[in-house]
């Protein structure tokens, strides 16, 4: 099953948030523009944030396979993306490097504490090189996190 929005599983589905955190603009939210990329080289260190809502697969459900496609914007020379499960129930339009809501602080700033922000293992990696530039990549994650979050555990 796809998850995008506006186009998958339907049309009407709008269960997709993104934010982008940066750490030249620490006190700016950035989860209010619609970029269609979440990668990236802007200045100083950026992460991005992206969910989905899950509703409409079965809790039964078995997850055999699961990947994040994310769209290459900017970048110089090659780098190692890894996606990380973030523990903060952060807002698109409150995210900023030091908060994950627009109130609350990161344990540390660009959602950085492994154990309090994200997790301390990345879910999935890929390496990027500049060949990359206005492609989609895969991120291959594990299918027994992903499992985890299909069966509410």
């Amino acid at each position: 099953m796809t998850f995008q929005t506006g186009v998958s599983p339907s049309g009407s589905y709008t269960g997709g948030e993104d934010a982008w955190l940066g750490s030249a603009w620490p006190n700016d939210a950035w989860g209010y523009t619609d970029w269609g990329c979440i990668i990236g080289t802007y200045g100083g260190t950026n992460r991005g944030l992206v969910k989905f809502s899950l509703t409409g697969i079965p809790g039964n459900a078995t997850v055999t396979s699961a990947k994040l496609r994310l769209k290459v914007c900017t970048i110089t020379g090659s780098m190692t993306i890894d996606a990380y499960q973030i523990l903060r129930n952060w807002t698109r339009g409150g995210a900023t490097w030091n908060k994950y809501d627009g109130t609350n602080a990161w344990t540390t700033a660009g959602c950085a504490s492994t154990g309090n922000d994200r997790a301390a293992t990345a879910a999935g990696s890929v390496n990027v090189v500049t060949g990359d530039l206005g492609n989609w990549i895969e991120i291959p994650l594990s299918t027994g996190l992903v499992q985890g979050w299909v069966s509410g555990s």
